[in-house]
């Protein structure tokens, strides 16, 4: 950190006023202060905020934006297993829109390159603020080793979105506009030296929630090994933190955390232990820590309990309030977002009165809270006493939340609504075989307690019977409904992403952390490392391990190839894993010759692994007009409307624009296609 000289105009106001009983000139110099790295940094808890900077890097960038599409780039958001809701944007089919000066790619860009300063920074400052007194030589080794575990997280993601950029390992103190840009395996090389330096030193146990420990670096190590061809090492790594030598890891398979004494679900289905742990891992309350029993967290980011009203979600966005992880991915009728129409001057909800669902004395437009008499009834006679009762919806008068069974929250969620649209490859039951991820159907994940796809309104009845019921009010001449009506509001229910408790019953307050990595996953990257050696046997085990705490059917080795595991992984890891960097690093690499049954096309042009999923998995709207956003191929296999329109080379994001033009001694190359 360069010297600061800071002018105090206090002092100098204090001086003046006592050379007025004095001759002493010396009152007219300025008088300056200096602060720097030598100064500042003079204690362990000083270091300490320096890494913990860096952890608030991740966050931000992981669920800092999550109202909004920033926070699920990395998780895959357009590719396989889910998109964005709205119909003309990035992401939502319309991948021409991805380009090299878009504002999200960008983002991700800059953000991770700020993350990695400040871990160079905090690394720095750890080999070299004199005058340091460190708990122990072991602690100080613990906080370097996680701030470099932070840089190699950043590095992972850059070599996956990105392809080729620089790897800068050291502290950086003045401007440079020469960066050269290292190749994706270099990238991936880099990462696994430093995971390999950092876990030697990472303890078993966090040293408080939330930061991490030896089982995540060898999680990725695993991970980057498949990327880099050391499939022994990947299994190495794996089996580490599955035979517990890297601290008390496992996959959960008995009951625990703030509901494991409930039975059975709120409709009655059974959450008997192996299956009701994997309900469990979702609960709100604490049940991501450790405190929960939940040994199968690896690294989690972590909210702010208590104090959601203030802010303290997590979102960095000024006008959410909560923690919007619930409300990004349910169903905007739930939430509140339900469209009208207006026939002969009044008022109606487009999708049905049973639709409806406001709280007793809520408006079913403004949701302002008016009066009501003593036996709850609206203060006047027309059933509102808001000044515009006329745009407020009729058939919603006098509607509060059913004694029925119903799906509701009961209100709009914080600020926000619906984002996040699971494909129909992650929900439909329909489709035939090759397009069914739940052809199993005892997996339980896949079941109505996890995925429920047949909904209650807050009216009583069901979600598909509203929706046959939407479409013979359009056959009516009605209205005209358009893609967003037909698939952005109705989607299924995710339980995984939702509570049915809300902390003191406001369905505002949710207060589940966010999974980084779990123990499941490591099983299925052991899985991969296995086929990758050509162990078919070893890497069904693997794959059984995960199944049977959802009491799904096992598989056999026959089964097993890349999609079976991709398949797998959405399955569990369903807005968890970072599915970008999944698909990125089995495409275009020829390090993984073991995925060449499924997907024999590897470049650019002509087919990869990324583009090859997204086409046959990625949206595909069921009312849409002709060649909107791009879409000129129908499909003509059921699967929805349309293909989505990526290109082989949306592998990779495109290098920003401001990053080529600013770095003017060398010329910095744009990824092919863009």
């Amino acid at each position: 950190m360069e010297s600061v000289r800071i002018f105090s105009a206090i002092a100098i106001a204090f001086l003046a006023v006592a050379a007025s009983s004095c001759n002493d000139d010396k009152f007219l110099e300025e008088e300056y202060f200096s602060s720097s790295d030598a100064t500042y940094f003079k204690s362990e808890a000083n270091i300490i905020q320096s890494l913990n900077a860096c952890y608030r890097h991740v966050e931000y960038l992981m669920v800092g934006q999550s109202h909004g599409q920033h926070s699920w780039m990395l998780q895959g958001m357009g590719l396989d297993t889910f998109y964005w809701q709205a119909n003309g944007a990035e992401w939502a089919c319309n991948w021409p829109a991805v380009s090299p000066s878009n504002g999200t790619t960008r983002h991700w860009y800059a953000e991770l390159y700020k993350t990695i300063a400040q871990c160079n920074n905090t690394i720095w400052y750890i080999d070299n603020a004199d005058g340091v007194k460190w708990t122990s030589e072991t602690f100080r080794k613990e906080l370097r080793a996680e701030a470099t575990f932070i840089k190699a997280f950043s590095y992972r993601c850059l070599a996956a979105m990105f392809g080729n950029v620089p790897v800068i390992k050291e502290r950086i103190t003045e401007p440079r506009w020469d960066y050269v840009p290292n190749t994706r395996e270099e990238v991936w090389e880099y990462e696994y030296e430093i995971l390999n330096e950092c876990r030697e030193d990472l303890p078993t146990t966090p040293r408080m929630i939330g930061t991490l420990t030896r089982a995540a670096a060898d999680a990725y190590l695993a991970e980057v090994c498949l990327a880099l061809g050391k499939f022994d090492e990947a299994i190495t790594a794996a089996n580490r933190v599955i035979n517990k030598e890297d601290g008390d890891y496992q996959i959960m398979t008995t009951r625990f955390g703030s509901r494991a004494g409930e039975a059975t679900d709120r409709y009655g289905n059974s959450l008997a232990a192996p299956k009701g742990a994997y309900w469990d891992l979702f609960r709100e309350n604490g049940n991501q820590d450790p405190e929960s029993g939940n040994k199968e967290a690896i690294w989690t980011l972590q909210y702010s309990y208590g104090n959601w009203a203030d802010g303290g979600g997590g979102d960095s966005w000024w006008r959410v309030r909560s923690n919007v992880l619930e409300a990004v991915w349910t169903s905007g009728l739930i939430v509140g977002n339900q469209g009208n129409f207006v026939k002969d001057g009044k008022m109606y909800y487009k999708y049905g009165d049973n639709i409806a669902c406001f709280p007793a004395g809520v408006s079913a437009t403004s949701a302002k809270v008016e009066p009501l008499d003593k036996d709850g009834k609206k203060a006047t006679e027309d059933g509102y006493a808001g000044p515009d009762a006329s745009k407020y919806v009729v058939s919603a008068v006098g509607r509060h939340i059913a004694n029925v069974a119903q799906d509701s929250l009961g209100a709009r969620v914080a600020y926000v609504g619906q984002n996040c649209v699971p494909t129909r490859y992650m929900w439909d039951k329909t489709k035939g075989d090759e397009f069914n991820l739940w052809k199993d159907g005892a997996d339980f994940r896949g079941s109505e307690t996890m995925i429920q796809r047949n909904w209650f309104t807050p009216g009583g009845t069901r979600f598909l019977d509203e929706k046959k019921a939407m479409y013979q009010r359009q056959k009516d001449g009605l209205y005209t409904l358009t893609a967003g009506d037909t698939m952005n509001l109705f989607i299924p229910r995710l339980w995984k992403f939702s509570d049915d408790k809300h902390p003191d019953g406001d369905t505002k307050a949710y207060n589940q952390e966010y999974y980084m990595i779990r123990v499941a996953e490591v099983y299925l990257l052991l899985a991969e490392a296995y086929l990758a050696n050509g162990d078919k046997a070893q890497a069904a085990a693997a794959i059984n391990v995960v199944r049977a705490r959802a009491d799904a059917t096992p598989c056999t080795p026959n089964e097993i190839n890349i999609d079976y595991i991709l398949d797998e992984r959405a399955r569990e890891l369903l807005g968890e894993e970072h599915r970008w960097v999944t698909l990125n690093r089995l495409s275009c690499n020829p390090k993984c010759t073991y995925i060449q049954d499924c997907y024999p096309t590897q470049d650019e042009v002509t087919s990869n692994t990324l583009y090859a999923r997204t086409r046959k998995y990625g949206c595909g709207y069921e009312n849409d007009a002709a060649n909107a956003q791009g879409r000129r191929e129908a499909r003509t296999d059921g699967y929805g409307a349309w293909y989505s329109n990526i290109k082989p080379h949306n592998y990779q994001f495109p290098i920003p624009t401001q990053v080529i033009d600013s770095n003017t001694g060398y010329d910095y190359p744009q990824n092919p296609g863009y």
